[in-house]
């Protein structure tokens, strides 16, 4: 790693992916801005002789296992170590300039806010092996925290920032919707709770300024809007049990809702709010046919997927801009919905297999004979 054979006034020095296992800033230029060293084999941070005005530097996919902070310029913003061999999150010496820290895909398996720059802004801790939220430490004026696939099994606030905007949960382990301890002042704005073990829609508890929440992929039943914001805009719940639309309680001002690959075979718009304009029912079985009875004036996205081959427009007078539907035998798609939930419920279980023998990796299924009818 020879960096004096860059001009002085070099600002952005790409050396990725150059076999490089130790960092050396000697001949350094005294103006460098931005620094890649990703794809290298770097098994540790150096910081000895880097240059004060360093704003990024990028570590992804090297060999760190340890987060080392000594000599680290007083103006550095953001730093990505993902993928790469940290199992402990250690702040001793950060300067208080970092804003941005990237540790996904690591092998951390707590969280720990010690000495962390009160200032930090975003921290990315996905793909770890993090079984529990704290916020002990943590700091106040943090806005966004991706906890995405880890070990997580309860939804913990105690402690939780006020100004936290936004929070991803998706592919953990948590089964329940729990609000107990979020304080009413949090201006969280966007969670994200996909493919979890959620059996139950529980809004009661939830900040007052959530505007967007995915709990799309778990095993939720039913739509219950009681203890919804006022101000949510848009849901996801895709990938879901629900069989029956219902809009009692659903937030005015709603305009956004996934409902795609449940189990829906009629649409209801009974007390639907007219604030709506877009919603996915691809994937359902509507075997009661299209209805427009009641549908808000203001909707004009619809994805109704796979359908008969005719829609029934009685009653519609909507400016529909954007439809998705697509023509099929609609007899044998609904046979093969059918079966596939047949199976899917019979999957009580996926288990990972690390490796296939054409070398990929993937999962396989589980599957419960009884369920199938075959025992």
């Amino acid at each position: 790693m020879d960096l004096s054979k860059y001009p002085r006034n070099t600002t952005v020095i790409d050396l990725s992916r150059e076999c490089i296992t130790h960092i050396n800033w000697q001949g350094c230029p005294v103006g460098l801005h931005t620094i890649d060293l990703s794809g290298n084999e770097i098994y540790e941070m150096n910081w000895v002789g880097c240059p004060d005005g360093l704003h990024t530097i990028d570590f992804m996919n090297n060999e760190i296992n340890e987060m080392n902070w000594g000599g680290a310029p007083n103006g550095l913003h953001t730093v990505d170590l993902m993928n790469n061999e940290i199992n402990k999150m250690n702040w001793e010496g950060c300067p208080e300039s970092l804003r941005i820290i990237d540790l996904n895909s690591n092998q951390i398996n707590d969280i720990n806010w010690k000495e962390c720059p009160v200032g930090l802004h975003k921290i990315y801790l996905s793909r770890n092996r993090i079984n529990e939220i704290n916020w002990e430490g943590c700091p106040k004026g943090l806005h966004t925290i991706d906890l995405y696939d880890n070990e997580i099994e309860v939804m913990n606030w105690e402690g939780c920032p006020i100004g936290l905007r936004i929070i991803n949960l998706e592919s953990n382990m948590i089964n329940e919707m729990n609000w107990i301890n979020c304080r009413d002042g949090l201006h969280l704005e966007k969670m994200y709770l996909g493919r979890n073990n959620i059996s139950k829609m529980n809004l009661e508890g939830t900040p007052k300024g959530l505007l967007s929440i995915d709990i799309s992929n778990n095993e939720i039943y039913e739509m219950n809007w009681e203890g919804c914001p006022v101000g949510l805009h848009t849901i996801r719940m895709g990938w879901n049990k629900i069989d029956d639309i219902n809009w009692e309680g659903a937030p005015k001002f709603l305009h956004t809702i996934d409902l795609d690959n449940n189990r829906i075979n009629y649409i209801n718009w009974v007390e639907c709010p007219e604030s709506l304009h877009t919603i996915d029912l691809s994937g359902n079985i509507l075997e009661g046919g299209v209805n427009w009875e009641g549908s808000p004036k203001g909707l004009s996205a619809i994805n109704l997927g796979y359908i008969s081959n005719s829609i029934n427009w009685k009653g519609c007078s909507l400016d529909i801009k954007e439809l998705y539907c697509y023509n099929v035998d609609y007899e044998e798609y609904v046979a093969k919905k059918k079966a596939a939930m047949v199976i899917t419920e019979a999957c009580h279980n996926w288990v990972w297999k690390p490796r296939c023998n054409d070398g990929t990796i993937g999962i396989r299924p589980r599957l419960d004979m009884k369920e199938l009818g075959l025992v």
